[in-house]
């Protein structure tokens, strides 16, 4: 199960065959502006959409949360001194709605505008791997920052080769799951959540 954004919505047939192929059943389920949590519109809130999920019986033991390019913007509204403290209880709101007994993969944000927010927010991701809230973590901050004029449209959105290189990046990150594919998804249809906006078109406050 795949909870995201705008690169997940734009992205999301490249990621779906490509998740296919290692013999998932992926389900998607992404929407542009959306963050972990935003209390002034349920629809932009993944938390919010991981309980109506579960309510609904889509509850697989992997999830995939591709989350933060927005949450980066809010975490630094909040004037904390601690900016890893403060990405940390965003994250920990999705962890406690995903439930335990889960197995649990973050792609990490890129924002080449708020780079000491992305830092910080990828810092907490990797603390909850080492804590072990978190299965794996998709160094995307990382592997992309060289490419800032050939992976991506402006400071967040990516190009066909950025589209590329970022499901490489996903699929080499899951291939290290404890789970056999059979176990990703109830079997059902493909879930997505369509979104009308385009990656090149930036949205502020919520770019993703």
């Amino acid at each position: 199960m795949v909870v995201g954004d705008s690169l997940a919505s734009v992205g999301k047939v490249g990621l779906a065959d490509a998740l296919a192929s290692m013999g998932w059943t992926p389900l998607i389920d992404a929407t542009a502006g959306r963050s972990i949590v935003y209390e002034a519109d349920a629809r932009f809130s993944g938390v919010a959409r991981v309980s109506a999920l579960r309510a609904a019986g889509i509850d697989p033991r992997v999830w995939v949360v591709e989350l933060g390019t927005n949450d980066v913007y809010f975490v630094g509204l909040c004037g904390c001194a601690d900016l890893v403290a403060a990405s940390d209880s965003r994250i920990e709101l999705m962890i406690d709605a995903i439930g335990p007994g889960h197995e649990i993969y973050w792609i990490g944000p890129q924002r080449f505008d708020q780079r000491s927010l992305t830092i910080a927010f990828n810092q907490a991701l990797r603390n909850k791997v080492a804590s072990g809230d978190l299965a794996g973590v998709v160094e995307w901050s990382v592997l992309s920052q060289s490419h800032r004029a050939d992976w991506f449209t402006d400071d967040a959105h990516l190009s066909p080769d950025g589209y590329t290189a970022w499901i490489a990046a996903i699929v080499a990150t899951l291939g290290t799951t404890r789970f056999s594919p059979d176990v990703w998804a109830p079997r059902a249809p493909i879930l997505v959540r369509v979104s009308t906006q385009m990656a090149r078109r930036f949205v502020h406050p919520r770019t993703g």
